[in-house]
């Protein structure tokens, strides 16, 4: 009987000592609360060298500015008030993908995994099955996503589907639809802007704060067509369209286009009227081919008040005539370029860089001129976004032929090079490439080891610095912070 009471003794003290302040046996409990981001440059995603047998998922490392690359810890709260908060080396967070909004200040974690020391999961109740994090750059804060939220946060990491306004607020479009994000005690709540039915697959920020203008087609800046939604604080609502039939008669053709584009958080429209004759022949029934297009360009600022309407102010004009035989029914821009003391709309160079000209308006005078580049980057992005290849208003190409880093500076609207010698890092695999704030950046796997590296060149001095995995791991993702 003795032995029996001191065993139910022991039982009890051992379930005393484990008190519900003990972080160490309180895993089940644990709220994930906080990232340390302290000196991080980069976000790295990471295979670990053992998921070549097993399968085990990515781990998460952090970059400095020296090049080293260090396992980010994870703060983690254990009480019910979320007040104890405490960095937890034996558990680990897993994403299988991280998105970044608008220049890494927030972030997505998708899909995560809690695993322990051992690489085994845990699971922690308090979040119901839904592993989808959303992470504060400023402060490394961590906030949940709730399973009824998760389709309105956007996979992509466009400036138009998820961007932070002046305030810090973020917006994001998923699902046709657009909602301001509120963070706060660990949690997301989303409080949707576009009413039921009234979809966009894109927005714009405005200078005014919480109207946005939802639409589709969004890229370098534009909406391809004058129309949109625009969304206002109070719920409602308010459709724009500017459109222009074509004119056929018996003397010349006349042309009419609009587009929507930015200049900052200032949403302007561009106008474009054509007129076309044939002075040499009969423009319906028997033209000479020796065209004269005469072209009449406006730009007006759109206004945006907390209620509709939306009105136009702030004119700029310019007119051009071609006589060189050119049959000019539009000059359609291809990127809209913000800048100090002028914006650009560039023509041409969208599959090549010859024959491009670019549109200066003066913010001063209104004056606006063609500037035709004698040098510009051998850039044929294609489809890509021009903004996906600046940065602070410079258009860089990275040559990896002639190790060359091109650039044009639309602010000065000069063009320079810069060389690199990256022989130091040996011969290596490219994996990809971006353009950083101050640097290329190539994520590769070195030969002679198969080990990855981090290679950035920086974009104004070529200088190069490699950083290495510190084991075989392979490098599947990587986040430039702010």
């Amino acid at each position: 009987m003795k032995k029996l009471f001191l065993a139910v003794l022991i039982g009890i003290m051992g379930v005393a000592s484990c008190s519900k302040d003990d972080p160490g046996n309180q895993t089940q409990n644990l709220r994930w609360s906080r990232v340390d981001l302290t000196g991080a440059k980069y976000l790295v995603l990471s295979e670990s060298p053992v998921s070549k047998s097993t399968g085990a998922p990515s781990d998460v490392f952090k970059v400095d500015e020296n090049g080293n690359m260090t396992a980010v810890v994870f703060y983690f709260t254990y009480d019910n008030n979320g007040n104890s908060q405490q960095a937890r080396t034996d558990v680990k967070v897993v994403p299988q993908k991280i998105s970044s909004y608008d220049g890494g200040q927030y972030m997505l974690f998708h899909d995560c995994d809690f695993r322990d020391e051992q690489g085994q999961s845990i699971h922690l109740p308090h979040y119901g099955g839904s592993y989808n994090f959303l992470i504060r750059r400023k402060d490394g804060a961590v906030f949940h996503i709730p399973y009824s939220e998760e389709d309105k946060f956007p996979a992509t990491n466009s400036k138009y589907t998820a961007k932070v306004d002046h305030n810090g607020d973020l917006f994001v479009c998923s699902s046709s639809g657009i909602s301001k994000v509120e963070a706060k005690e660990g949690q997301t709540y989303l409080r949707q802007i576009t009413p039921n039915g009234m979809g966009a697959a894109q927005f714009m920020l405005t200078d005014q704060t919480d109207v946005l203008l939802g639409g589709f087609g969004i890229a370098d800046n534009t909406f391809d067509q004058a129309n949109g939604t625009v969304f206002y604080p109070n719920g409602g609502f308010e459709k724009i369209n500017f459109y222009a039939f074509p004119g056929y008669y018996e003397d010349r053709d006349e042309h009419s286009s609009y587009t929507l584009f930015q200049d900052g958080n200032q949403v302007k429209l561009f106008e474009c009227s054509t007129v076309i004759r044939d002075p040499s022949g009969d423009i319906r029934h028997n033209p000479s081919g020796e065209y004269v297009s005469t072209i009449a360009l406006g730009i007006r600022d759109l206004d945006f008040s907390t209620t509709p309407p939306v009105t136009l102010s702030n004119e700029y004009t310019y007119s051009k005539t071609w006589t060189e035989n050119r049959y000019v029914s539009s000059w359609r821009y291809s990127a809209a370029i913000s800048c100090k003391n002028h914006f650009i709309l560039t023509y041409g160079g969208r599959y090549s860089p010859e024959d491009v000209e670019l549109l200066v308006c003066d913010r001063t005078d209104k004056s606006m001129r063609f500037v035709t580049p004698t040098q510009f980057p051998e850039l044929a992005y294609g489809d890509h976004p021009l903004e996906e290849s600046m940065i602070d208003n410079t258009l860089f190409y990275l040559n990896t032929t002639t190790r060359t880093i091109q650039k044009y500076d639309f602010e000065t609207l000069t063009y320079s090079e810069v060389q690199y010698d990256d022989s130091s890092v040996g011969q290596y695999v490219q994996l990809g490439i971006s353009l950083g704030y101050n640097a290329y950046i190539i994520n590769g796997v070195r030969n002679s080891d198969g080990r990855s590296v981090v290679i950035e060149i920086d974009h104004s001095t070529g200088a190069v610095k490699t950083t290495v995995a510190p084991d075989e791991r392979k490098i599947t993702e990587l986040i430039q912070l702010n």
